[in-house]
């Protein structure tokens, strides 16, 4: 086997790209010997089809990325939404509404295929790289433009510590509630993840799981790292997470995509 067989789907945040920062220059070059040689590369992150376009023009991603946390799939190579996973909002709304009244210090944020609809901004939820519509009003959603992907809530750990404890008390039926950093939490659909959206991924392209190595940083990449053959972890992932991996890579401000690709050149040499 040589790296044309190999598939390799990779978090953004706190994996590929140090928080706040660019992607390390080691990781750029061993991901483009990787592509150069047969390998396929993409993204499987809770970023937006707009977001992480940002990432596009460095990175060679010749596979279709997931996004939303495992809302979409998305083929940017033929700007084409290949799969998409969306919330009921009949279920989804109320949870959402007393979230906002019960959390008035969080910032809210609802997605959609290619845009947002802000609900409350904070330190946590501002302006972004996604087009921006205004949908809602005190929580609720005054005007329909697109089927909601999934709802993002942030702010200060403790709060959002606090609102999960409170949400997972509540009834949320068809709807599953996961942290994708210490400041974050999500409202998904129940059957969305990373894991199963990377499963359809691989069969699109003809990928056995066994050939697919994928990378996480956070809990919200557990479903990932589980699903496929082989998972990889950053040394500066919680231990917990670290436990489960197949291979703990450096630090991701290091350059651990690039662990990864060494690794895999020296086991599928040329």
């Amino acid at each position: 086997m040589n790296l044309r067989n190999i598939l390799i789907a990779s978090d953004i945040d706190g994996t590929l790209v140090p928080e706040g920062s660019f992607i390390p220059e080691r990781n750029l070059a061993a991901l483009r010997r990787f592509a150069e040689k047969g390998g396929r590369f993409t993204l499987a992150t809770g970023r937006s089809i707009g977001s992480a376009s940002r990432f596009l023009g460095d990175l060679p991603v010749n596979a279709p990325a997931i996004l939303l946390n495992g809302c979409l799939l998305y083929d940017y190579a033929g700007g084409e939404v290949l799969l998409r996973c969306g919330l009921e909002k009949e279920n989804a709304a109320p949870l959402v509404h007393t979230l906002y009244q019960r959390f008035p210090e969080l910032g809210m944020e609802c997605f959609y295929d290619d845009c947002v609809g802000i609900l409350r901004r904070n330190g946590f939820i501002g302006n972004t790289k996604t087009p921006e519509i205004y949908p809602f009003t005190e929580g609720v959603e005054t005007s329909c433009f697109q089927p909601w992907l999934k709802i993002l809530l942030g702010g200060e750990a403790e709060a959002i510590r606090e609102a999960m404890r409170f949400a997972g008390a509540q009834p949320h039926p068809g709807l599953r509630l996961v942290f994708s950093s210490e400041n974050f939490l999500e409202i998904l659909p129940e059957q969305a993840n990373k894991g199963a959206m990377l499963r359809s991924l691989a069969q699109r392209l003809s990928i056995p799981m066994e050939n697919v190595y994928a990378v996480g940083d956070y809990f919200n990449d557990e479903e990932l790292l589980e699903a496929a053959g082989h998972a990889v972890v950053p040394a500066n992932a919680p231990v917990e997470l670290q436990r489960k991996a197949e291979l703990v890579v450096c630090d991701c401000r290091g350059g651990a995509l690039a662990d990864l690709v060494e690794f895999l050149e020296s086991k599928y040499p040329d």
